[in-house]
């Protein structure tokens, strides 16, 4: 309209209109450019709204996976512990069945042996002593000492039978428990050594090591006594680093031109020590004597 006006009107007028236009002009380009500006103001955010709305959705599902993440390693921990616990309950059942098994055994071929030795031992002596008090004149005294004598050989064998299963001490009388057995084994025959007992700390070593060494040795002089016809006994202790070292020998019939194999209480050796996590070497070769030595930590 302005601009007609400015066309159609006189020359000062129009010269009004044209100052009016030019404000309208410019107030209407300022008003353009602020909404323009306004416009890209709110595509700005706009955009900026749905970028960090993204971020947001992204960390979000970041954090969701790694908890995901977490509960499935939670559940394998779980998985896991629950097996390991099942794995070592397993184990521990298996090995007390077991030991209790073993122990059984060891019961029962404890008994077996007692029952072998009272049966070998003293049954052929009490029925002779039977037959001596039954049929012979006691007022004889001949008859008489001969009862006396058969008594004192059943008392004699009898004793020993009970030292070889008794009760042993592991206190500070076990070094004297242990060298009064072995002296039991001398002779006026059979010498007995005894070299290194007072070098070892008995007191450092475990309960069951001390009775499985008395057991060991026990049995092996118990072998010496029945097989080896020896007149000559050593026995020796040293001590290497943290192991006890023992060594046995006689100068018996020796093993060389006979079959060696571990029979009773020679094979209970062998086994005795491998439960104290032993190690133990027989002389296969020997012609003159027999010699065994064996290890075990302290």
């Amino acid at each position: 309209m302005l601009a007609q006006l400015i066309e159609a009107d006189n020359p000062e007028n129009s010269k009004k209109h044209w100052k009016n236009y030019i404000k309208k002009a410019d107030s209407l380009t300022i008003s353009r450019k602020r909404a323009k500006n306004q416009f890209a103001d709110v595509i700005y955010s706009s955009k900026k709204d749905r970028e960090e709305n993204l971020e947001l959705k992204t960390q979000k599902a970041e954090k969701e996976l790694q908890l995901e993440r977490q509960k499935n390693r939670n559940i394998i921990l779980y998985i896991s512990i629950l097996f390991i616990l099942s794995a070592l309950l397993f184990l521990f059942f298996r090995l007390a069945r077991k030991g209790k098994k073993e122990k059984n055994e060891a019961i029962y071929k404890s008994e077996t042996r007692i029952s072998k030795k009272l049966d070998a031992e003293l049954a052929n002596d009490l029925y002779q002593t039977l037959t001596l008090v039954k049929n012979g004149d006691l007022e004889q005294n001949e008859n008489k000492e001969q009862l006396l004598n058969n008594l004192e050989n059943i008392y004699s064998k009898t004793r020993n039978i009970s030292k070889e299963n008794s009760f042993i001490l592991t206190d500070e009388n076990y070094i004297s428990e242990l060298k009064e057995m072995i002296s039991g084994y001398k002779t006026d025959k059979v010498n007995i050594l005894m070299q290194g007992f007072d070098a070892v700390r008995w007191n450092e070593i475990d309960k069951n090591k001390k009775i499985i060494l008395y057991r060991v040795l026990q049995e092996v002089f118990l072998n010496m006594k029945k097989h080896s016809e020896a007149t000559l006994v050593s026995t020796i202790f040293k001590i290497n680093k943290k192991n006890i070292i023992v060594t046995y020998a006689d100068n018996g019939i020796g093993t060389r031109n006979h079959n060696f194999i571990l029979k009773n209480g020679l094979q209970n050796v062998e086994s005795r020590i491998k439960t104290i996590n032993g190690t133990i070497t027989f002389d296969k070769n020997s012609d003159n004597g027999f010699k065994l030595s064996f290890t075990f930590p302290i």
